[in-house]
């Protein structure tokens, strides 16, 4: 007899016979033909040459095999479906995957928490190495060997091979009513991994079966991404109160209970937060489970940095119960973060209290010396300022902003000459207005350059801030604020006009002016243009210099603004600070305090 084979394994493939006629694998002839007398060396040598191709012609469909692709997994099916919704319904249900990999046989146990959530443990298991000693160190030789080939190795056993998987899994597979069996298979296509699923089948009926899948604990938490939720996704933020300010917990649904998502399918969900008072604050953004709010039901948290008073727009997305990224506005992922919810709850602010109203008044001086861009830059800066104001930070206080422009006195050489103009006024009143007014200023050449009209200024600047303001319910009287733009000093009080310091012609006092304002709560600032001088040498000149660097320190008691400050930054320093009766907020808002 030719071509058979005495040893109960097929010569060609090395699979049990388990009959006569051909191999069920690789369908080579088991039973040679019947010689009277016996085969003779020619029928000998065909014969083996016949062997030796179907042999290679076998080991090249293997290593096309194990380098190929698995092709794509099918629908899991109505039975995997329903054992996950018994997995996240049923608080004792637990399911064991056996998975067979390039790599072993192992045990994966999946159980859910009281929210639904599925968590995993990698019990163990064996190598293929320690199954069957036939089996490469080499991951791609034994990748060839699961996938039938022989080459130049001894056999693997088949039969000892699938003993000791049944044996293993004997050893590692709990009995009991809940306990499913889910039979992860990462190529079916792998004859050998295909008789090791057998032999698993023939230990215990599995509940599910799958592949191909990727395995390990990673494949099988893909897996499990199917399950639906058992409780809502909530994102945790924190309400304020319009009225009290009073800051409490709020949970903004994301993900209903019941939702459930396909293979490699994901769900989005776009959310505005917004932005407290800090500047540049990071927050945490904690998806909770049921919406509780409490530590244990927190399924994920993510840190974000957002400015003060601004809004974000944020996309979340499912990936499956327990797993939600968070996207930024540029595409990027937000950071997960380790933050308890139960302390960042505890410590939330008990109450933001919106800061008073802004009533800033401002002194431009109008005249130049040199040139006109010093006026210019003045009216640049003035600009700026306002405009910062009206941003979101302005806005969220609210801000009342006057003007008033001064110049020069004009000497006037009858009394029937033209009066010149000393000051441009407005009443406090919206940004808008106030910058509409001063795109309509245009600077004048100085008459003098010794003293402005500021005391003037002053006057004018007490009797508009000492206006009685309307105030809203509830809110605190307006912060009153005076700023100053200008280089030359007031006039003297004709009482102190003497010599090179020349005295006001409308007797008024720019000390009493400016005391009255800081009687009646007004905060007055000075910006003076450049460095001053150092002081002169000529004696004639120094009372001159005495004056305008008293008036100006003094005119800048409350504060003096560096030239190189810019607008916005002043912008902040003038407004008036949000109330935070606790710690700092570390929740993002649900709605704007804009």
């Amino acid at each position: 007899m030719i071509g058979g084979s005495n040893d109960g394994a097929c010569p060609v493939c090395h699979g049990p016979q388990g009959g006569r006629g051909f191999c069920t694998s690789c369908r080579w002839r088991l039973e040679g033909e019947v010689f009277l007398g016996g085969p003779t060396p020619d029928d000998l040598r065909r014969e083996e040459e016949a062997l030796a191709a179907a042999r290679a012609d076998w080991d090249e469909q293997a290593a096309a095999l194990a380098a190929g692709d698995p092709g794509p997994a099918g629908e899991p099916g109505p039975a995997w479906d329903r054992l996950l919704e018994e997995l996240v319904e049923h608080p004792d249900a637990v399911l064991w995957f056996v998975e067979l990999t390039d790599e072993r046989v192992g045990l994966i146990r999946a159980e859910a928490d009281r929210n639904g959530i599925p968590h995993t443990v990698d019990l163990g298991g064996a190598a293929w190495t320690a199954l069957a000693p036939e089996f490469a160190e080499d991951p791609a030789d034994r990748a060839f060997q699961l996938a039938g080939g022989i080459g130049t190795r001894p056999p693997v056993d088949r039969a000892a091979l699938d003993d000791a998987v049944r044996r293993l899994l004997g050893t590692l597979l709990p009995h009991g009513r809940r306990h499913r069996t889910v039979l992860l298979t990462q190529r079916p296509d792998w004859p050998l991994l295909a008789r090791a699923a057998e032999a698993a089948r023939t230990l215990r009926s599995p509940d599910a079966q799958l592949g191909p899948v990727s395995g390990g604990m990673a494949g099988v938490r893909l897996l499990l991404r199917g399950a639906p939720l058992h409780r809502d996704h909530s994102l945790v933020l924190a309400d304020v109160d319009a009225l009290s300010g009073a800051v409490r917990p709020e949970a903004k649904l994301l993900f209903p209970a019941g939702a459930r998502l396909r293979p490699g399918e994901t769900v989005t969900v776009p959310v505005t937060v917004h932005g407290g008072v800090d500047a540049d604050t990071l927050v945490t953004l904690p998806v909770v489970a049921a919406g509780s709010g409490t530590p244990h039901d927190a399924v994920s948290t993510h840190g974000v940095r957002l400015p003060a008073l601004r809004s974000a727009d944020l996309t979340f997305v499912l990936h499956g119960p327990g797993e939600v990224e968070v996207l930024l506005p540029d595409g990027s992922a937000a950071e997960p973060v380790r933050d308890d919810l139960g302390t960042i709850i505890a410590a939330l602010p008990r109450r933001l209290a919106r800061p008073p109203r802004l009533h800033l008044l401002l002194a431009v001086e109008l005249g130049y010396g040199a040139s006109p861009d010093e006026v210019t830059a003045r009216l640049d800066y003035a600009r700026g300022l306002v405009t910062a104001l009206s941003g979101p930070e302005g806005a969220a206080a609210g801000v009342d902003v006057g003007l008033v422009g001064y110049y020069d006195h004009h000497v006037r050489e009858s009394r029937y000459a033209p009066r010149g103009t000393l000051l441009d006024t407005l009443p406090l009143g919206p940004p808008a207005t106030a910058l509409a007014a001063l795109a309509r200023w245009r600077p004048q050449r100085r008459r003098r350059d010794t003293a402005s009209a500021l005391e003037d200024a002053l006057q004018a600047l007490r009797r508009l801030a000492t206006a009685p303001p309307w105030t809203p319910p509830g809110r605190a009287r307006p912060q009153r604020t005076v700023l100053v733009l200008g280089a030359r000093p007031p006039c003297e009080w004709a009482e102190h006009g003497q010599g090179p310091v020349p005295a006001c012609p409308l007797g008024v006092d720019w000390r009493a002016e400016l005391a009255g304002l800081r009687e009646a709560g007004v905060r007055v600032l000075a910006r003076r243009d450049g460095p001053a001088d150092e002081r002169p040498s000529e004696l004639a000149l120094q009372p001159l210099w005495d004056h305008t660097e008293l008036a100006w320190h003094t005119i800048g008691t409350d504060g003096t603004l560096p030239p190189g400050q810019p607008p916005a930054a002043t912008a902040l320093d003038l407004l008036p600070p949000w109330h935070v009766d606790g710690p700092p907020c570390r929740l993002a808002l649900a709605r704007s305090l804009l």
